[in-house]
């Protein structure tokens, strides 16, 4: 399937940030503990969030050129994907041509974000009718709503960081403390959650 690809290149991103960990750990054991190097950490976990965000995308894209060929099943939301008239155009002179649709379905979905549960869940309703979350837990053997809590956690926490220089209003000029086991936990864990998407997602 178009699709499957997407899978790849999460992995490639998680392999990145492995890297940049290995910076971490030997910046860290190479200097004194005055050198705060815990940037680092918050960088692994807005960019595990990223690598999922972009599995989404990636996924969601290659499910619907597989859906309008034919490869998999409509479902309804995909039926109510709006397109423009500029698309009608090149997909009646190109029949054989599908790289208006793709273009399409990037720049509808340039300026969105797949990242917080329901937002994730939304997007995968374009190219399949699973419950998502509840499918998931099945693979994970978590319950659904602690999968979605401790995903929007994950996304809150990347969202501090992000917006907020991850800087405690409860006490001006200190951030949240952040650990090597928070990036990590979030980092497996968000493996296991593409992981089982994909496995669902990829079922023929």
């Amino acid at each position: 399937m178009i699709m499957s690809i997407a899978l790849t290149h999460f992995e490639e991103n998680i392999e990145r940030i492995r890297l940049l960990h290995g910076v971490y750990a030997a910046v860290k054991h190479s200097t004194t503990p005055v050198l705060d190097v815990s940037d680092v950490l918050r960088a692994e976990l807005v960019l595990v969030v990223s690598a999922l965000d972009c599995y989404v995308h990636e996924v969601v894209r290659g499910g619907m050129l597989d859906v309008f060929q034919g490869n998999r099943p409509e479902t309804e939301k995909f039926k109510q994907f709006d397109v423009s008239l500029n698309c009608v155009k090149q997909a009646f002179l190109g029949p054989d041509d599908f790289s208006w649709l793709e273009q399409e379905v990037i720049r509808r979905h340039s300026f969105r974000s797949f990242q917080q549960t329901e937002k994730v869940a939304e997007a995968i309703r374009l190219v399949s009718d699973i419950e998502l979350w509840n499918e998931v837990a099945g693979r994970i053997g978590k319950s659904p709503d602690d999968i979605k809590r401790q995903l929007n956690l994950i996304i809150d926490r990347r969202n501090k960081i992000a917006h907020e220089a991850d800087m405690n209003p409860s006490y001006p000029g200190l951030r949240w403390p952040i650990t090597e086991t928070d990036v990590d936990e979030s980092i497996k864990f968000i493996g296991l959650v593409v992981k089982a998407m994909d496995d669902l997602l990829n079922v023929p």
